[in-house]
């Protein structure tokens, strides 16, 4: 063979090898383009420090325990005579509505819950959710008042957020569904205006929009309403 016929050759074998690995690589490089493109992006997954203390979530049978340190809510011997002469009184006023659970019990051995000097909220509507009361209930605790709502019905959500306000002590609250009579009778007595999920859920709650009492007593199916001492 003649020289230059075996040197095409060597070139055109050369040629060959040189393309198709070109071709290999280039396919390889392009799926792993692709797979990058299609992987989830690289992040760092924050983790606790080693010696930092473990995070601790209340459940809700613990959110529903009051703390070791809350002050007792219970009645003395005198209070409970006290409370029930009041009841007696003419001038108390009487409504039937239901309390929305056990957990608003302030006192065990009559199953009272009593809440002295309180607001009142009247709603006009369901309370379908604990954002239409946030407004009210930051301005009651930052007031150190208790709170009477009465409403047609609560959600389960809000219910139980009223309850853990109650029982670990972050504000004296009472929740009580009634129908409308039962309602426009705790607005005569105690001059609070209804307040609709409209108002509520925009944050219009005037001061003189909530009602206010001596001393509210509310039973498993009746509420008393003890009117201010007239001056």
């Amino acid at each position: 063979m003649e020289p230059w016929i075996a040197a095409l050759v060597l070139i055109f074998v050369i040629g060959v090898v040189v393309i198709g690995y070109g071709a290999v690589s280039d396919r390889r490089r392009r799926e792993r383009a692709l797979a990058a493109i299609k992987a989830p992006p690289k992040r760092e997954i924050p983790r606790f420090a080693p010696d930092a203390v473990a995070p601790h979530y209340l459940t809700d049978l613990e959110a529903h325990r009051p703390p070791e340190d809350a002050p007792s809510t219970e009645l003395s011997a005198d209070d409970r005579t006290e409370i029930s002469t009041q009841l007696k009184d003419s001038g108390t006023t009487t409504i039937a509505t239901r309390r929305a659970s056990d957990f608003f019990i302030t006192d065990k051995v009559s199953g009272w819950s009593v809440l002295d000097g309180p607001r009142v909220l009247i709603c006009a509507d369901p309370v379908r959710s604990v954002r239409e009361l946030l407004d009210v209930l930051e301005r009651m605790i930052a007031a150190r008042q208790s709170l009477v709502i009465m409403a047609p019905e609560f959600a389960e959500d809000v219910r139980k957020t009223l309850e853990v306000n109650r029982i670990r002590n972050l504000l004296s609250v009472l929740a009580l569904t009634a129908d409308d009579d039962a309602r426009a009778a705790a607005i005569t007595a105690t001059g609070a205006t209804a307040v609709s999920s409209g108002d509520l859920q925009a944050g219009y709650l005037p001061d003189d929009h909530l009602g206010s009492c001596s001393r509210w007593v509310a039973e498993s199916r009746r509420s008393s309403v003890i009117p201010a001492a007239e001056s």
